[in-house]
């Protein structure tokens, strides 16, 4: 679909950089992604962030609701900084955080009463402590 991974953008380690085919060097995120996967890649990742920021799950009236939103405001701003180049995948605590967050604001908290039926199951008992 495109020049594969590791074939567009600066994070490509040293050591690697003579089996990529036709490098590219490009700063922007979105550029990297429509070198390494093609237009297809791309349009599939635009079509996510279209659904993420359309999908209205994080502003559910919840005890979360502060922090969901702070959440979902924070993935906004780094979908728009990943146009600046700043490695938005590549960064190791961020993109971690990052799509943990993308996670947490993507799905529908569950409400009191869904929470009041879920079932605990009984505490795992160490072999030792058995009575017998």
């Amino acid at each position: 679909m495109g020049n594969g991974l590791g074939g567009g953008g600066t994070s490509i380690p040293y050591f690697l950089a003579s089996q990529v085919n036709r490098p590219v060097e490009v700063e922007s995120e979105y550029g990297r992604i429509l070198l390494e996967q093609g237009i297809i890649g791309l349009l599939l990742w635009i079509a996510f962030i279209v659904w993420f920021v359309f999908n209205r799950v994080s502003f559910v009236k919840d005890d979360w609701l502060t922090g969901r939103r702070m959440a979902w405001y924070l993935c906004l701003l780094i979908f728009l900084i990943g146009a600046i180049g700043i490695g938005t995948l590549s960064s190791v605590p961020n993109s971690f955080i990052f799509l943990v967050f993308l996670g947490w604001t993507s799905v529908r908290p569950l409400s009191a009463p869904a929470l009041a039926q879920r079932t605990v199951g009984p505490a795992a008992v160490p072999l030792g402590a058995r009575a017998y």
